[in-house]
């Protein structure tokens, strides 16, 4: 406020006289110049006699019409050339600037301050932004001006431009609290370096867990600010960790070093390696976790280590029922295997560190894989027309995403994620028709009653036998120029990089996690009031194997990774099922997690009998209401049907009641699409209002578009038209 005192001052004088001299005998004033716009004011400066005279006559020469400034060193009563001006058009006096302060404070505030002299002028300097309220904390000596946190955590943002910008008192004051909350002594050192040896410091404080308050203020200020992240990124890369004098367990837990919780892990594993106890671990990754700053520096993958630590079995002994046993999977087990997929995903080029790991959750998996085996006799698939059951339960616009290879927990993760508030979601499940691998499920979701001898394409022809309206899309191809009210998007990608690359794959499967997050709430907001997502199968991780791992197969058996086929039974004492399937009519299931001992990598696999490869989403993501707001539809659908000429017209109608805040207006967008699907343009955002037509005019320079009207903030699909060029003769060119 001091700036903006000094301002309405100068303004005051200068609006009667356009000439005004400021003298500051101490050049303690100087920074209050800062605060004079340049397209305003015009500042001559004057030191001595001489550039007086030399001042005025420039002032009189070239800025008659100008609001000009003198400032000066010289004391008002030694003026000479510049007297006349501070005597008729005013002076403000800056060499005493304590009590130039004191008065200002007492006019502006009506308060009298007995804070010394320096730290009123410091106050001065460092108040740019600060208002009333900062000013009487600060006389009435309540705050202290100073903020050593604050101005360390500005110059750290960018030290040589802080130094170049700042008052040198300023600077002084900072360096000095600097090298006091670090522990440093004081010396000449460029703010490049004084700013590295400072973080280097902090550093190492948090190493050895004796950071103060006051340095995490600092610390957490830069750490959780967005714009420091790259100056904050490039500290922490130019600084080495020592090699001894410090242990995960006792720094501090909100450190910002990966290769630390990097430590802890092989730590954690090299325990599980020996069954030592792991308290320690657990208790160092729920205080790291706990705490709520510096989060970017907390690796995703240490939540799933805490899960997997962490992770309560519960009795799946005392489960009855495949219900029971789906509902157990979906609610208690998944996180779990979610866990350890994305575990698998860091840690996967260190397979000593994590094979102990893995046997830890294998442990945990063998008691839901005892549960589970004692009730397979009683498996019947559940996933036959599935497809069809979707699309008819759906009202108005109705969505599904089909999937290749989904795990259920991959499904659940997506469903655990943050939706708003009008959205509801059925967390139902299914059972795959075995063996569970692609051509069996798909065509078992699509109503096809075999999978030998199909293919997607009658597969997709038996669907529009039932559905006849139904569309059938890839995901990768979903943009707002899809309109069918019945709608089936295919995602294939999981099950082939899954496939093709094995645990080197599972990378990429965990971002189709957030692909398909994306796509739903890309749907509901496109106006799919209902949103459906399955898969054909799941799969299992087997992780890092062994010969000895795999399960012998059986004799006179067709084998795949995770089952055998037979045309006669066969005495192997595995899981026998008798079902039609290539090369026999006999299924042969180990009762494992494990492939059958053939040739290949493995790492990812399915096909077996596991509720990881048979337990399927049907998930169901809905609006629970229908979205208010004004109806906006194109009114000459007949007409754009068989356009004649260059050019036509869009005519949009708004229905709805004026006297209603919600359906008296919207802003909605024109969306052009060619017909491969490929925008083609869009126009401006235009506002319609209740009972109103809007034209909207343009040109066509194709024979086909589609147009799909939708809401400029929300992206809902409101009207669609395609628009055809006539066949009939052009006339335009004849006039």
């Amino acid at each position: 406020m001091i700036g903006q005192w000094f301002l309405d001052r100068v303004k005051e004088l200068t609006d009667a006289h356009h000439r005004l001299v400021i003298t500051d005998t101490q050049g303690d004033g100087a920074f209050l110049l800062a605060y004079l716009p340049a397209r305003r004011y015009i500042v001559l400066t004057a030191s001595k006699p001489s550039e007086e005279r030399r001042v005025r006559t420039e002032a009189e020469r070239d800025y008659r019409e100008k609001n000009v400034i003198f400032y000066t060193t010289i004391p008002q009563k030694k003026l000479t050339a510049l007297q006349e001006y501070a005597a008729t058009c005013g002076c403000i006096v800056l060499d005493d600037m304590e009590a130039y302060i004191k008065q200002t404070l007492h006019v502006e505030l009506g308060l009298h301050t007995h804070v010394d002299g320096r730290t009123l002028l410091l106050a001065a300097k460092m108040s740019r932004g600060r208002d009333e309220n900062w000013w009487r904390g600060i006389a009435t000596g309540i705050n202290n001006p100073l903020q050593p946190a604050q101005l360390i955590t500005d110059f750290l943002k960018n030290p040589e431009q802080f130094a170049q910008e700042t008052d040198s008192d300023v600077y002084a004051v900072m360096q000095e609290e600097a090298c006091k909350i670090a522990g440093k002594p004081k010396t000449n050192q460029t703010p490049e370096v004084l700013a590295t040896e400072f973080m280097a410091s902090l550093f190492r404080k948090l190493l050895d867990g004796t950071a103060d308050s006051e340095l995490l203020d600092i610390y957490y200020a830069m750490a959780d600010s967005e714009e420091m992240k790259e100056q904050m990124q490039a500290y922490i890369d130019g600084f080495t960790l020592p090699t001894t004098g410090w242990s995960p367990y006792t720094c501090h837990p909100d450190h910002p070093f990966a290769a630390i919780d990097k430590v802890m892990f092989r730590n954690l594993s090299e325990k599980m390696k020996r069954n030592m106890g792991i308290g320690e671990d657990q208790r160092f990754i729920a205080y790291r976790l706990s705490s709520k700053k510096a989060q970017r520096y907390k690796l995703s993958w240490l939540k799933e280590v805490q899960t997997l630590l962490d992770f309560n079995i519960g009795q799946p002994h005392m489960i009855s029922s495949l219900p029971q046993l789906a509902e157990y999977y979906r609610d208690t087990f998944a996180p779990l295997d979610t866990a350890m997929r994305r575990i698998y995903v860091e840690w996967l080029n260190e397979p000593e560190v994590l094979r102990p790991v893995q046997e830890h959750y294998e442990t945990q998996n063998k008691l839901l894989l005892g549960a589970w085996f004692g009730l397979t006799d009683r498996y019947e698939q559940t996933q036959q027309g599935l497809l069809t059951k979707m699309l008819a339960h759906g009202r108005n616009k109705t969505a599904v995403i089909v999937c290749d290879g989904l795990r259920l927990e991959m499904a659940e993760a997506i469903a655990r994620r943050k939706f708003h508030s009008g959205i509801t979601i059925e967390r139902t499940t299914a059972w795959s028709k075995l063996p569970s691998v692609t051509s069996n499920g798909m065509s078992a979701l699509y109503g096809l009653p075999s999978a030998i001898g199909d293919s997607s394409a009658k597969r997709q022809a038996a669907l529009k036998q039932e559905v006849p309206d139904v569309e059938i899309i890839s995901l990768d191809k979903l943009n707002s120029s899809v309109t069918a009210a019945k709608l089936v998007l295919t995602c294939g990608n999981i099950d082939e990089i899954g496939e093709t690359l094995q645990m080197a794959g599972l990378a990429e499967i965990s971002g189709y996690e957030e692909k398909l997050y994306t796509a739903i709430q890309q749907l509901l907001r496109m106006g799919y009031n209902d949103v459906f997502l399955t898969t054909d199968h799941g799969y299992v991780i087997t992780g890092i194997l062994d010969e000895a791992d795999k399960v012998p197969p059986p004799t006179g058996t067709s084998i795949d990774e995770r089952f055998a086929v037979s045309t006669d039974p066969v005495q192997c004492g595995l899981i026998e099922r008798n079902d039609e399937w290539i090369n026999g009519s006999y299924q042969y299931y180990a009762q494992t997690d494990k492939p059958f001992r053939t040739r290949g990598k493995y790492g990812y696999a399915h096909g077996g009998m596991t509720p990881q490869e048979c337990l399927i989403p049907a998930y169901h993501f809905a609006e629970k209401n229908v979205k208010m707001g004004l109806k906006v539809s194109i009114a000459n659908k007949a007409e754009l049907g068989a356009v004649t000429g260059q050019f036509y017209t869009i005519k949009m109608m708004g229905t709805g009641d004026s006297n209603n805040v919600f359906e008296s207006e919207r802003k909605v967008q024109l969306l052009f699409y060619r017909e491969d699907g490929n925008e083609d343009s869009k126009s401006s955002i235009l506002r319609i209002k209740a009972d109103a037509v809007l034209d909207f005019e343009n040109t066509m320079n194709t024979s086909l578009l589609k147009v799909v009207v939708i809401d400029a903030q929300t992206t809902e699909q409101l009207d669609v038209c395609v628009i055809k060029k006539s066949v009939s003769r052009d006339l335009d060119d004849l006039f």
